[in-house]
């Protein structure tokens, strides 16, 4: 099937947001208006005037293609999106969040992805951050303790790891096209969610029809992110239902999808895992850029960017020559990869050096976290411990022998053999 051949219904969960809702829909309808689409809002128990308001720009823009549930209550993200579905008129659904825009040119890809493969089955676009435009999602990791999270989150989204076509697990319902027919072979959602983890019980169903999903980075929407009311509440509740009910469909991949693009898993001391360029390629680049102008250096940080070494070069030379301010903005991208207690905590003296009170305050605030957790020598220890077995398991040593180095480094060799 070509793209003229597909009919896309978009289904928009709302509750309240009115600004945020009409900049979405005026968006669909200035990037998608000759497209064969219908437009199906949920309201999950908004204001009056709100619902009214929101009704009346749906139908203004969208005159016979669109539909309007008001629920009355809020029924969560999941249940909201269901009904929206039972709603759809075409052959595949696109699931959005309301604090979203999109971009010109973005659906083609996502359509387009069905067409040239048919073992795909589900997409999403890339996801950037308004003003930054940086990625706020190009697909989900799992974390080596299991934890979900937005690979490569908060690098430019005009980097070359952006256009990676890579093997992945899951993706956001923040914006995520999939078939009708398949959505309603699955059942859905998952409707005991609360706001969270439905989108992984989701990928996880497709991933077990054999099929795959991917992000399409042709396809950008701008997001938000965070404006749903009492987003984490239910963390504890969702992850367990999602433990009990995708049981071994997940298994770590951060480590995996890295390496992939050239980098190594380090750890903070609070045993946080992030991306790196191994030492051999630092000692190279070093050389290359270690008395190079400080033009240069920047310039290769914004193309290296998980160089760790690099940040501490190019902060110091720049402390050392008195221009703090760029000193700033170097150590603010640097805590950004390398979430260390330490980076927070250098940030935070030279944010309060400057004047920069909110970013010396959320500085401190990270700082203040990360020792909290640095405190629990017990909990970092058996979670080392058995990370370090999970991957001799896995028959990965480069990364069983990192957490056991852990332990060492940072709890000191007798911890490290304590009960």
């Amino acid at each position: 099937m070509s793209m003229s051949d597909h009919s896309v219904s978009v289904i928009i969960p709302v509750r309240d947001n009115p600004t945020e809702t009409a900049e979405c829909l005026d968006a669909l309808r200035a990037t998608a208006a000759d497209a064969a689409m219908d437009v199906i809002v949920v309201d999950n128990g908004s204001r009056e005037d709100n619902v009214r308001a929101c009704r009346e720009r749906l139908v203004t823009l969208f005159p016979g293609s669109s539909t309007f549930v008001a629920l009355g209550r809020n029924a969560n993200f999941g249940p909201a999106c269901n009904i929206g579905a039972k709603n759809a008129r075409s052959d595949l659904l696109f699931f959005l969040n309301n604090d979203t825009i999109p971009e010109d040119g973005w659906l083609a890809p996502l359509i387009g992805a069905f067409d040239h493969d048919n073992g795909v089955g589900a997409v999403g676009p890339l996801l950037l951050y308004p003003g930054t435009r940086t990625v706020q999602h190009l697909g989900i990791a799992i974390h080596p303790g299991g934890g979900p999270e937005h690979l490569y989150s908060h690098i430019p989204g005009d980097h070359p790891l952006c256009q990676v076509r890579r093997p992945l697990q899951a993706l956001t319902a923040a914006a995520l096209m999939i078939p009708r027919a398949l959505f309603e072979d699955i059942g859905g959602f998952h409707e005991e969610y609360r706001n969270g983890f439905e989108d992984m019980e989701l990928c996880c169903r497709i991933r077990q029809r054999g099929l795959n999903l991917r992000v399409m980075p042709g396809s950008v929407i701008l997001h938000i992110g965070g404006r749903t009311e009492g987003r984490f509440d239910n963390e504890l509740h969702n992850g367990m239902l999602l433990a009990n009910r995708c049981d071994d469909c997940f298994r770590p991949d951060f480590h995996t999808l890295i390496a992939r693009d050239g980098f190594e898993m380090r750890l903070t001391s609070a045993l946080d895992p992030y991306p790196a360029l191994p030492a051999t390629r630092s000692t190279e680049l070093m050389r290359e850029y270690g008395e190079s102008s400080m033009s240069a250096l920047l310039d290769v940080l914004q193309r290296k960017i998980f160089w760790e070494e690099g940040y501490e070069l190019a902060i110091g030379r720049l402390e050392s020559s008195g221009d703090l301010d760029a000193a700033l903005c170097v150590r603010l991208t640097q805590l950004l990869f390398m979430p260390h207690g330490k980076n927070a905590s250098a940030l935070a003296e030279l944010a309060t050096r400057l004047g920069q009170t909110d970013i010396a305050q959320a500085a401190a605030a990270t700082r203040d976290e990360i020792a909290a957790r640095e405190a629990d020598a017990t909990a970092l220890r058996q979670t080392a411990r058995a990370l370090s077995t999970l991957y001799e398991r896995m028959e990965d040593q480069r990364n069983a022998a990192l957490y056991a180095n852990w332990i060492t480094a940072n709890l000191g060799c007798a911890t490290a053999s304590a009960p």
